[in-house]
């Protein structure tokens, strides 16, 4: 795959994007097979079929884990902590030994290792960095709880294959992202409509690819949650927020040999305002001092950090945070 950007220029007139803006809106919705799919029965009439194939369904909340890990260890100690989720498998067992990760990233293995023992069992759902079956149940077992055979438990789902529309490497610090290599054979194959609905999404993935890798560079750095709402996104990428609800959608990338949903990154708001930030506002007000009540956190946020809430809405997130780290 090169890696270099795909420029395109659909050079749409307005009266020509109201004309095509049923085809172009369908082309953002769906999934990677399904848009190929689809540009390819724009182009012959015939839709291509393909072979759906099972795809595990993982059954975790990765901001609640975030939420969690934040909660239990100091911040110097996150770093290491995101560095072991970073390297989980899709099952939740660690895939890399501590002491090659702790030569890699220049840190001291015997803590890597505390850090990773005690994510195991003081973050849900437990189990998590645990490197074989056999350590996996015994945890459980001393933590009185029931066995499983994986961290992270998986259903078989049918569907299509989440393949990615873009893939983000690190070399050195320096980040970089190429697009599926079949978006530029898409464009270059098809003609008239066709052609202007494959290029007008491979534009715009283009341009979320850019933002990610730009806004979100902590995260690819060194797995640090990043806060980024679909306003934020519709405003960098200068179109609606239900446009960029629609090209978010069911959409994903490749990085460090796995695939991720490219919601993990635009998420929820309150006024405006991610609602992971939200909750880690109210955790980190509620750490300094448990006996205040929803009036008096809601007036601490509108001081510190000019937010505007009723009582009612921080209860409502109390409530949501406290249900996130006491319950599987």
């Amino acid at each position: 795959m090169a890696w270099h950007k795909l420029r395109t220029n659909p050079k749409l007139v307005l009266k020509t994007k109201q004309i095509l803006k049923p085809h172009l809106s369908k082309g953002l919705e769906l999934s990677f097979v399904d848009f190929a799919n689809f540009v390819n029965s724009l182009a012959t009439g015939a839709y291509l079929e393909e072979e759906t194939v099972s795809a595990p369904e993982v059954s975790i909340d990765w901001d609640m884990v975030e939420a969690q890990i934040e909660a239990v260890f100091t911040e110097s100690e996150q770093e290491l902590a995101f560095l072991l989720l970073r390297n989980l498998d899709q099952y939740g067992f660690l895939g890399t030994p501590v002491g090659d990760l702790a030569s890699a990233a220049g840190a001291d293995t015997k803590q890597l290792e505390g850090i990773r023992l005690r994510i195991a069992r003081e973050v849900e759902p437990y189990g998590l960095c645990s490197t074989t079956s056999d350590e996996l149940k015994s945890i459980l077992k001393d933590l009185g709880l029931p066995v499983r055979s994986v961290p992270i438990e998986t259903e078989p789902m049918p569907g299509r294959p989440k393949v990615p529309d873009f893939v983000v490497r690190l070399e050195g610090e320096e980040l970089k992202y190429a697009l599926n290599e079949k978006y530029e054979n898409l464009v270059a194959n098809a003609k008239g409509v066709a052609r202007m609905v494959a290029e007008y999404r491979a534009d715009l993935i283009d341009r979320v690819a850019e933002m990610i890798t730009s806004k979100c560079r902590n995260w690819f750095i060194s797995g640090i949650p990043v806060f980024l709402t679909l306003d934020e996104a519709a405003r960098n990428l200068g179109v609606s927020k239900s446009t960029a609800s629609r090209l978010v959608r069911g959409k994903y990338f490749e990085f460090g040999g796995r695939i991720w949903p490219l919601s993990m990154f635009l998420g929820r708001s309150v006024k405006g305002i991610p609602q992971l930030e939200v909750l880690m506002a109210i955790r980190d007000v509620t750490e300094e001092d448990s006996s205040l009540t929803d009036d008096e956190i809601a007036q601490l946020l509108r001081i510190r950090k000019g937010w505007r809430f009723s009582r009612r809405t921080i209860n409502k997130y109390r409530n949501i945070l406290k249900k996130g780290l006491t319950e599987s």
